[in-house]
């Protein structure tokens, strides 16, 4: 079949899909005719404690990486208790990619985010009603609570999977670590290094693999922080398996699943996390894991079976997503974990030019209360956001 039937007939399944696109009634879109609108991962919610304000970054018009140029991106919130809410602008940062942004986030009723500022990465608590600085820590921000943040080399990040790190300074090699943050005292130190993890638990693939960090997520008591190790064989495979590492347990290290295959991820309390991987169990799918018992079991085994981006909405009611289908739509999905059932909350059509380092994921992000989602989405060719009611 020639390429240019292909062309027309992936056309075709992608009008189809625009078409058939699901939104609840009562759903929000904040989007602007100049810029992109867009809010990152789905690991930090953008809204505020008290679901008043709405985090959100404005990104230039074209789709093109911005590591090329490094545009600045805007950082701002709209007011939700207003009747037509407007981006209000508060910083900018040249330190974003289109999946995570520049790890904008809330601490407590300020925000943290990473910029750079005199040729050096940095992070920056500053609230962001009055625009008042309040401190500025010497290294990016990957994760972090109120006490302490995590964070790691975001070149090297850049250098093995585009779209998740920074080349500000690609030329800088260091050791792939982990750092630990004391926003108290400023004080930076040294978490854990890609050798003691390349040495915990091996397997042979292994072997001759260029390893690097990814994905940092302190449990919500902070007692606990888990990261992806990623590795990728000389034949361009890559593997993956989530380490935990214990703070109360002398920094002990755990892997839920070494099998060589796991993905996305959230926390389930203190000790149980969800993750999406593959096990000989019951094959690729989400699994629920019990950190203080070792104990594994699938998570919905008659439906979850397609890996998203998953965040407890309350007590077992997970919310996820997928990637897009043969229509380009994505789906957002909410699942009653003690009732095992499945229920699409939404679809949206994502454009196949949205694809590889550009893509656009829904990235579900739930508020405080747990009655809504935003998603990250396309509408007229550029990204928006979009609040949904659950």
């Amino acid at each position: 079949m020639p390429s240019c039937l292909f062309d027309v007939i992936k056309e075709l399944l992608s009008f189809f899909g625009q078409k058939t696109e699901k939104v609840s009634a009562g759903s929000q879109i904040f989007s602007n005719a100049e810029s992109q609108i867009f809010f990152g991962y789905y690991d930090v919610t953008p809204f505020s404690s008290n679901d008043r304000y709405l985090l959100a970054t404005r990104a230039p018009k074209d789709n093109v990486s911005p590591h090329v140029n490094h545009p600045d991106l805007e950082l701002g919130y709209y007011d939700l208790e207003k009747k037509n809410p407007v981006f209000t602008t508060f910083a900018k940062s040249k330190t974003w990619n289109w999946q995570q942004g520049c790890r904008l986030q809330w601490h407590n009723e300020n925000v943290l985010y990473n910029t750079l500022i005199d040729n050096q990465y940095v992070s920056i608590i500053q609230n962001p009603l009055s625009g008042e600085i309040i401190k500025t820590f010497e290294k990016p921000v990957y994760s972090a609570n109120k006490d302490f943040g995590l964070t790691l080399d975001f070149d090297r990040l850049h250098a093995c999977r585009p779209g998740y790190g920074y080349n500000y300074f690609p030329e800088i090699r260091c050791d792939d670590k982990i750092w630990f943050i004391d926003f108290a005292t400023g004080e930076i130190s040294e978490m854990l290094t890609i050798e003691a993890v390349k040495a915990f638990l091996p397997l042979p693939t292994m072997q001759a693999a260029d390893h690097y960090f990814n994905h940092l997520s302190i449990s919500p008591k902070g007692t606990r922080f888990m990261v992806t190790h990623l590795w990728v064989s000389p034949a361009g495979k890559r593997y993956s398996r989530m380490i935990v590492c214990d703070f109360q347990n002398e920094n002990t290290l755990s892997c839920p699943n070494n099998s060589g295959h796991t993905s996305h991820y959230c926390w389930d309390g203190e000790d149980k996390i969800i993750l999406f991987g593959t096990q000989e169990s019951h094959g690729q799918r989400y699994y629920a894991h019990d950190l203080k018992n070792n104990e594994t079991s699938a998570l919905g085994p008659a439906d979850l079976r397609e890996d998203g981006h998953p965040s407890y909405l309350k007590n077992n009611i997970l919310i996820t997503d997928t990637y897009p289908n043969y229509l380009r739509q994505q789906n957002l999905l909410r699942y009653d974990i003690e009732k095992e059932e499945l229920r699409k909350i939404a679809s949206f059509h994502v454009p196949v030019s949205f694809s590889g380092e550009v893509r656009c994921d829904l990235h579900p992000r739930p508020n405080k209360k747990g009655d809504k989602v935003c998603v990250d989405i396309v509408r007229n060719g550029q990204r928006a956001m979009c609040v949904v009611k659950n």
